[in-house]
């Protein structure tokens, strides 16, 4: 049995009236879902109520273990979740600013969550992540002087050296070159197929064609659609291969 992330019967509002309305959302380890929406169709709210920010008024968030076992995440902070290898990468980067490239993956290798993923990954080392994630040249860069793209391949850096089993991502395309578009999904594509889950969140559904094994969609905080798709990578050089 594979490793689920799910949310059941989601009700979740920030006063009197929900913004979710009993959402039920599952993702595997390995498996890329896309959830698309219109702006202010609620996915930020899911992102961070299963990200451990927003406490459900209804309904919870578990994670199933391989073995079976079901962890309820209530209660349990952005923090917590990290540890048990729930990563968040919100639509506004969140960096060490002041710190160099090397320096943010040198925090995240020392971080808590590093050291709690020990128990179902090996580490990965700094030289590791510079490679894999093409920031071998920024290395001695401050965050702050970095390009969209770079700034999100740094994000995507430090949750790969927490060994993240599953990623929620918010709108990581959004406001980046076409370049930088066709990397990240590259990058979100090799974590898929190194067994990481992936929530991957954009209005644009064309972003989506040949990333996502499966499309959701949110409209006024309820789930209206679900198709799956042929998972296709698109590579580096923008090429296609079936996953």
């Amino acid at each position: 049995m594979s490793a689920l992330l799910r949310g059941r019967d989601l009700v979740v509002g920030y006063g009197r009236e929900p913004i979710l309305r009993g959402v039920d959302l599952q993702v595997e380890r390995g498996e890329v879902v896309g959830l698309t929406g219109a702006n202010g169709a609620g996915k930020t709210t899911l992102f961070r109520t299963f990200a451990g920010q927003l406490t459900p008024q209804r309904g919870c968030v578990e994670l199933v273990e391989p073995s079976g076992d079901v962890v309820n995440l209530q209660g349990l902070g952005l923090a917590a979740r990290a540890r048990l290898g729930v990563g968040y990468l919100p639509q506004r980067p969140a960096l060490l600013w002041d710190l160099t490239v090397q320096g943010n993956l040198d925090a995240a290798c020392r971080s808590p969550a590093a050291r709690a993923a020990d128990r179902w990954h090996e580490p990965i080392g700094v030289e590791a992540l510079l490679e894999q994630f093409d920031l071998e040249s920024l290395a001695r860069h401050r965050a702050a002087h970095l390009s969209g793209g770079q700034a999100r391949r740094l994000e995507l850096a430090r949750l790969r050296a927490l060994r993240s089993r599953f990623l929620l991502c918010d709108e990581p395309l959004a406001g980046l070159d076409t370049e930088s578009v066709r990397s990240i999904q590259h990058l979100l594509g090799q974590l898929a197929q190194s067994g990481t889950g992936v929530l991957v969140a954009d209005h644009r559904t064309e972003l989506f064609d040949h990333l996502c094994h499966r499309l959701i969609q949110l409209d006024r905080g309820t789930l209206t659609r679900s198709e799956t798709t042929q998972g296709v990578e698109v590579n580096a050089q923008g090429t296609r291969a079936m996953c």
